[in-house]
């Protein structure tokens, strides 16, 4: 047996959310399939233009949650906020999303 104590405290919350970081980033990275489906002739456009609207809600983001809780003073409307957004993700992808093909350009 092990003198030593389990993990508990700052050490395993820091591998808590380091461990969330990670997911983060691959799902990031899946998301990234998006490009296999554009045409190959504008696979650099399709690039800018998928990175400039991650990047556009990194930025946004966090400025809608500083001025919602500034407003109330309260994380809960901004985590509301963040579930609403996601359930349009998710709604938009099962309603609005068709067949999934590469893009042929002639």
């Amino acid at each position: 047996m092990s003198s030593r104590p389990p993990a508990t405290g700052p050490s395993r919350t820091r591998l808590f959310i380091l461990a969330l970081v990670t997911i983060g980033t691959m799902i990031n990275y899946l998301d990234r399939s998006v490009l296999s489906v554009a045409a190959k002739s504008h696979i650099g456009v399709t690039a800018g233009v998928f990175n400039f609207c991650t990047n556009m809600a990194g930025i946004i983001t966090p400025l809608v949650i500083g001025f919602i809780y500034m407003a109330t003073g309260s994380f809960f409307f901004a985590l509301a906020y963040i579930a609403v957004v996601a359930l349009l993700g998710v709604l938009s992808y099962v309603f609005l999303l068709g067949d999934v093909k590469r893009v042929e350009l002639a």
